[in-house]
């Protein structure tokens, strides 16, 4: 069987790919939006954002105490380790340096966020929006340092217990 003309193809020639059979142009689709469209989308987005603002300041909120915990557990850990004369030993100094160490740059990560994220934040501002967007790469990193200072802590507070007085 030979195919010759485009009407020997019945079932392509109205195809929208090929074009109608009176202008050989392609067929166009028309995509519109409805005000419910719309409606929705500025609805999505109020919601969106409003979970990401709630997000980032909660979590800062929370990484905030956890410094503030940690604080009161190395000052404690200091106290004990000066108290009990301990502080000579190359071990137990070496994980309290490592400790305050983590401790400063858990800081900073924090700080940095401050000004857009704490109690005196200023509110409905655009780089505030930008600062909560970018909070949720940061606490991954923040993660990562409250496990290490976990450890850190964990072992610091393991060598004082064991250590003879």
């Amino acid at each position: 069987m030979r195919f010759t003309s485009k009407s020997s193809l019945p079932y392509l020639t109205h195809s929208p790919f090929l074009g109608s059979p009176t202008t050989n142009k392609p067929d166009t689709m028309s995509f519109g939006f409805s005000l419910s469209d719309i409606t929705m989308l500025v609805k999505g987005l109020g919601k969106l954002i409003s979970t990401l603002r709630n997000q980032a300041v909660d979590g800062f909120r929370k990484y905030m105490r956890t410094y503030q915990d940690f604080v009161h557990i190395v000052q404690a850990l200091i106290g004990t380790i000066q108290s009990s004369g301990l502080h000579d030993d190359a071990g137990i100094s070496r994980a309290m340096r490592r400790a305050e160490r983590l401790l400063r740059r858990y800081f900073r990560r924090i700080s940095d966020f401050e000004p857009h994220l704490g109690p005196d934040r200023v509110k409905q501002s655009l780089l505030g929006a930008i600062i909560k967007l970018k909070w949720a790469s940061h606490t991954c990193l923040l993660n990562e340092l409250r496990q290490d200072l976990d450890r850190e802590l964990g072992l610091l507070y393991v060598l004082v217990a064991t250590k003879p007085r």
